[in-house]
């Protein structure tokens, strides 16, 4: 009988290390993360999900439920940045 070779097996898929977030947490984490948007400090995606110890579509998720609870959230493609949107007399309109 012919012996098939084994070749060991490759895990393609890299998993990250990743904590489970509580409610709290993530509610604490969204909150500085809407610091960091109104102070222009939020520099990308990848850096404050890494910051955050989650993946960058969880960080997208924080901006949408933002979004939900009234903040004018926007992004600018030209700045590649998140910012609170304004009203034409200089208010914020998520305050």
């Amino acid at each position: 009988m012919k012996q098939i070779p084994s070749y060991p097996k490759i895990n393609l898929k890299k998993k990250k290390n990743l904590a489970i977030m509580t409610y709290s947490e993530r509610k604490e984490k969204e909150k500085y993360l809407l610091y960091l948007i109104k102070n222009n400090r939020f520099i990308s995606l990848e850096k404050t999900a890494i910051d955050f110890n989650c993946s960058k579509r969880t960080i997208r998720r924080m901006i949408a439920s933002l979004r939900d609870e009234g903040h004018y959230i926007c992004y600018c493609k030209i700045k590649c940045n998140y910012f609170l949107e304004r009203r034409l007399d200089g208010q914020n309109l998520s305050v």
